[in-house]
C-alpha cells in the first residue's frame, strides 16, 4: 500500500466519490472494502459526525470486515452538559 501510484488512485477515488455526493455510507463502506483488497489488514473503521439537527447530536458508522457497515444516531441531551 506504500506504492505511491496505489496511494494516488485511492486519493482520487475519494475525491470522485465526494464529488459525485455518494451517501457517507457507501462511500465509507466501499473505501473499507478498497483498503482490504490492496492488502491494508483492516479489521474495523469508525467515523463520528455531528449532526445539525434538533433531535440527534451526532451519527456514527462503524465497518467491520465481519459485519459490514452498521450506522447508529446519537440523541442530543435534553439538557446542556456541565462542561458546555
Amino acid at each position: 500500500m506504500t506504492d505511491a501510484t496505489t496511494i494516488a488512485t485511492l486519493k482520487d477515488w475519494l475525491i470522485q466519490q465526494g464529488l459525485k455526493a455518494v451517501a457517507r455510507e457507501d462511500m465509507l463502506r466501499a473505501f473499507c472494502e478498497e483498503l482490504v483488497r490492496l492488502g491494508v489488514p483492516l479489521l474495523r473503521m469508525q467515523l463520528g459526525q455531528r449532526a445539525l439537527h434538533p433531535e440527534f447530536g451526532g451519527i456514527g458508522f462503524t465497518w467491520t470486515r465481519a459485519d459490514g457497515m452498521n450506522s447508529e444516531y446519537f440523541r442530543r441531551p435534553e439538557e446542556p452538559r456541565d462542561n458546555w
